[in-house]
């Protein structure tokens, strides 16, 4: 019967959230454009350049006035593997997040967080690429010039000191951080203009944050002390975590995949829980005796559908 509610969840939130969906099918995948996998029959008919131009996002492309992009980048993935593999992701967690956010809250969250990883304000993309650069061996010469400036000091400050009056600690000092500072410079410049060439496609952001509202949600009646089941959803908290730390230790592999988007998209998934159960609580307080326009009555629980997931058959 919990089954039966979980897949009615699922249709109810398919058919509420059909007009992105849609927009999804719509847009053709890069391997279908060019020819390396079949077309969707209702795929537009958009060739490679125009999904290049237009649903790809990139720093130059919003220097060059195609604001667009940093939202339309979501509706364009490279391959109907990795189509599939977000879909999966937005229809498991999807329910909860309509649930929470209602379903316009649910659409603008979803665009929302395909919108912040492209602006990148936690610069996610930069770190990532400054990792790789500093794996190039540019911190081990660093290292050994400064080993090597602390073997030759001693045998030259005191003479130095003594026939020159040079102290050449304080030089030394200085030209390692001087050093030290160009290169934080000269490594942060490479990676930023990597980043500036970067293209962004996929809806994996929006996913990731759909995946942390679910995960809120859970955790939340496991704190409040809903009927639920507490092993199963103990799991399922457990399994998101763990998921978006896997995420962190990631960050900087060079594989293609924007595990920085998978983090910002959460923390924009995070974001939306906490206002929507500000929100929420506080128009319950108002309407239920706490404001001038108070009725009488007990408010219903909002979460009562997604509690229905983990309840136990017995209940």
């Amino acid at each position: 019967m919990d089954g039966n509610r979980a897949f009615e969840r699922v249709l109810t939130f398919a058919g509420d959230f059909a007009p992105l969906l849609v927009l999804h099918a719509l847009v053709p995948t890069l391997a279908a454009a060019s020819g390396t996998e079949p077309r969707l029959a209702v795929a537009l008919p958009i060739a490679m350049p125009t999904l290049e131009k237009h649903f790809m996002f990139s720093r130059q492309a919003l220097r060059a006035g195609r604001w667009w992009t940093a939202a339309s980048h979501m509706f364009l993935h490279a391959n109907t593997a990795h189509a599939l593999s977000n879909l999966q992701c937005v229809l498991v967690a999807g329910p909860s997040a309509t649930a929470t956010c209602g379903v316009n809250g649910a659409m603008l969250t979803y665009i929302l967080a395909g919108v912040t990883v492209a602006l990148d304000p936690f610069e996610f993309g930069t770190q990532r690429f400054e990792r790789i650069v500093e794996r190039w061996g540019v911190a081990d010469r660093v290292r050994r010039i400064a080993r090597a400036c602390n073997f030759l000091g001693p045998a030259v400050e005191e003479p130095a000191s003594k026939y020159l009056g040079i102290d050449l600690s304080k030089v030394f000092d200085g030209a390692s951080s001087t050093f030290e500072e160009a290169r934080r410079s000269a490594v942060r410049a490479v990676a930023k203009k990597v980043q500036d060439n970067v293209r962004l496609l996929g809806a994996s952001a929006g996913a990731s944050a759909f995946v942390a509202i679910d995960a809120c949600v859970v955790a939340e009646a496991l704190l409040t002390g809903r009927r639920c089941d507490v092993t199963a959803a103990g799991l399922h908290v457990a399994s998101s975590v763990l998921y978006f730390v896997n995420e962190w230790r990631l960050i900087e592999s060079n594989d293609n995949i924007g595990h920085g988007a998978h983090l910002t998209g959460a923390a924009v998934g995070v974001a939306a829980f906490v206002v929507c159960r500000f929100w929420r609580r506080r128009s319950r307080w108002r309407n239920y005796g706490g404001g001038a326009s108070g009725h009488g009555g007990a408010p219903s629980s909002p979460m009562r559908c997604h509690r229905n997931v983990f309840s136990s058959p017995t209940a």
